[in-house]
């Protein structure tokens, strides 16, 4: 019996090791799971995000910003500020500025491409062409030279621009104006409030439907036939403007609206999500309260987790085989912000934990107890009468 109870004994101390160690170790999730959490360029007026080549880049009111590294890289020495636009075409990645259009190099080195001086408002790679938006017009790059599209016999201020096969879409202050190329003909396609912004669906089965962010009113309006018709598409969307749209990788369903959010006693913030496709929106409590986003971008990516090894000072950073979606957030003086949706069994720990962290202290301290109860069984008297008993029969 003494045996037996000895590797009862050994079995609880096994057992008592791991769960102290497990009490011990302290393990952090990504800050910005489930919440939306301050990234980087705290106190900048970022306008646009773009990942290039697998680096992150923040066009700012300062400068244009490497975010791939730990800490955001110093700006582009050579780029005139503020940067309000970055794109690429798989070969060249352009910077659209308040002083004209500039080409990135491989090597870090800023070149003029075009416009130089003129105030660009919007920079876009759409329907396989190269389009800019400026205070007298909108723009097409030809051969490397940049050809002013409309109007073409006076100036007007373009807010923003997308393409469609056979010409262009452009946003203005009185709304939206298609352009067919091919018929050198121009006609209003939406009449009303400012537009801050064309963006075309970036979900493969709605690739030709494009968004509008509108300021006020129907804040965000699509159209599926390349712009000649519009309709609101922002149900339930409570912001004073709309800027971009972004869909879940994972789940095409689920978007997210950026813009002007304002603070209504709901704390209600600069982004809102659509589980249905974009046909209602809704919002929770967040950081972005009374914030303007400018921008958005998504990706996926594993899931990176912290841990910190008991009675040790290191900690070690251990990347999951689970991919998470991670959306960011252009902001309007609040630099990067960053959201993580949390897979569905993280969601689940996490409502559990509150009761997690009431238990283990007392699951440790009932596996001390009975490390205790069957030491006492081993050395006390029970145990020693057993072994003179035994000893007396032999």
């Amino acid at each position: 019996m003494a045996g037996r109870d000895r590797g009862h004994l050994r079995y609880l101390a096994l057992v008592g090791l791991v769960a102290l160690l497990w009490w011990q170790t302290d393990m952090t999730l990504p800050p910005d799971l489930g919440g939306w959490r301050p990234a980087a360029l705290p106190g900048e007026l970022v306008y646009d995000l773009a990942e290039i080549e697998g680096d992150r880049y923040a066009a700012a009111h300062t400068g244009l910003y490497d975010l791939s590294g730990e800490e955001p890289a110093e700006p582009f020495g050579d780029l005139p500020t503020p940067v309000v636009r970055i794109a690429q075409d798989g070969k060249a990645v352009l910077a659209g500025t308040y002083h004209g259009i500039y080409r990135l190099g491989v090597e870090g080195d800023v070149s003029l491409d075009g416009l130089a001086e003129q105030r660009v408002n919007d920079l876009a790679h759409s329907a396989s062409r190269w389009l800019a938006a400026t205070d007298d017009g909108a723009y097409e790059r030809v051969e490397g030279d940049w050809v002013r599209r409309w109007p073409l016999d006076e100036d007007a201020r373009v807010l923003t621009i997308a393409g469609w096969e056979g010409g262009l879409l452009v946003g203005t202050r009185d709304g939206i104006t298609r352009v067919d190329l091919d018929r050198e003909v121009a006609e209003q396609a939406w009449e009303g409030e400012v537009v801050r912004s064309l963006i075309p669906d970036d979900r493969d089965e709605q690739a030709g439907r494009i968004w509008a962010g509108i300021v006020e009113g129907d804040v965000l309006l699509a159209s599926d036939d390349d712009g000649r018709s519009w309709e609101a598409a922002g149900d339930g969307i409570r912001l004073l403007s709309a800027q971009d749209v972004r869909s879940d990788p994972a789940d095409p369903d689920r978007l997210v609206v950026g813009g002007t959010g304002v603070d209504d006693g709901e704390l209600l913030g600069g982004v809102m999500t659509s589980e249905d496709g974009g046909r209602t929106w809704e919002s929770e409590p967040n950081r972005l309260s009374n914030t303007h986003v400018y921008r958005l971008a998504v990706d996926r990516e594993p899931l990176t987790v912290t841990v910190g090894w008991p009675f040790t000072a290191r900690a070690t950073s251990v990347v999951l085989p689970v991919d998470i979606t991670r959306f960011r957030a252009a902001t309007n003086g609040a630099g990067v912000y960053t959201f993580a949706d949390p897979p569905t069994a993280l969601s689940m720990l996490a409502t559990l934990q509150p009761a997690v962290r009431v238990v283990e202290p007392l699951v440790v301290g009932g596996i001390f107890l009975a490390l205790v109860w069957q030491l006492a069984r081993i050395s006390g008297p029970v145990a020693g009468s057993r072994s003179r008993d035994t000893g007396s029969r032999s």
